[in-house]
């Protein structure tokens, strides 16, 4: 992981019950594609974030990696996160991801969403 811009002092940092509100650009090793939510340069006034819990299992597209990349960031952080296909989709294909694949992602932590209690694991933006 390498640190791309620095997270707020008082910045939160999720724990695994938490979700969060990300921005992200994923792509293979080759420099390829295959996901973002985000277009050109991140620019925070026109893109939306993605909002998940952080509890979701791969089946949900969340992978090892991110899960746990993003318990060691803070609010406001922005990494380029590379994942081991271990931490990735392992040796599975995955839409247009080939088996076996590094995963590089720019990833920034926008907002981290606790839960209302121990029944309120859904998302809720303020």
């Amino acid at each position: 992981m390498r640190i791309i811009e620095v997270g707020k002092e008082e910045g939160l940092t999720p724990l695994f019950t938490d979700s969060v509100s990300v921005y992200y650009r994923g792509k293979l090793i080759n420099g390829t594609v295959f996901d973002q939510n985000y277009t050109g340069d991140l620019d925070e006034k026109i893109h939306v974030p993605t909002h998940f819990a952080l509890q979701a299992n791969q089946t949900d597209g969340l992978i090892v990696g991110w899960i746990t990349a993003l318990q060691w960031m803070k609010e406001g952080e922005r990494v380029e996160l590379y994942i081991p296909a271990a931490l990735g989709y392992g040796t599975q294909n995955q839409s247009s991801i080939p088996a076996n694949s590094v995963l590089i992602f720019d990833l920034k932590l926008e907002k981290v969403i606790h839960p209302d209690g121990i029944e309120s694991y859904s998302l809720k933006v303020d």
